[in-house]
Formats: structure tokens, C-alpha cells, sequence
């Protein structure tokens, strides 16, 4: 905070960005003193990620696993 004055920082929490999406966004914007631009949803994209990573990695394992025993 020796740089930049204490007003310029906004401090968010991503539980609720995630958990209260659309009221996060609107401090975002009204502290940046823009145009409120909010979306009529915001999907949890984490959660889709989440799943693939999941998927990929017991793919993964399985095939590795299958491989070992193989061996």
C-alpha cells in the first residue's frame, strides 16, 4: 500500500463471486465507475472444468493402472 492509495484496491472473496455472481459483479462495476453489464446468468464453468479434469485424470489412471499391471 506504500504505491497505490488503500481506495484503489478492491478486495473480493471468490466464495462470493462464485455463490452471489450478479451482486459481485455490480460492486466490480460501480467501484471501476463503469456501466453496469450484467448478464442474465452466469454459469458455473468451474464445475463443468472440474468434471473434465476428473474425467481425464481417471482416464488417465485407468490406462496407467492397465498398463502396470500388465507389466
Amino acid at each position: 500500500m506504500a504505491v497505490f492509495p488503500r481506495e484503489q484496491f478492491l478486495i473480493l472473496r471468490s466464495e462470493d463471486l462464485y455463490n452471489q455472481t450478479d451482486k459481485t459483479m455490480k460492486q466490480v462495476y460501480s467501484f471501476l465507475e463503469i456501466t453496469d453489464y450484467s448478464l442474465s446468468g452466469y454459469p458455473k464453468l468451474i464445475l463443468v472444468l472440474i468434471q473434465k479434469l476428473t474425467t481425464n485424470y481417471a482416464k488417465n489412471y485407468l490406462i496407467f493402472y492397465n498398463r502396470a499391471i500388465r507389466s
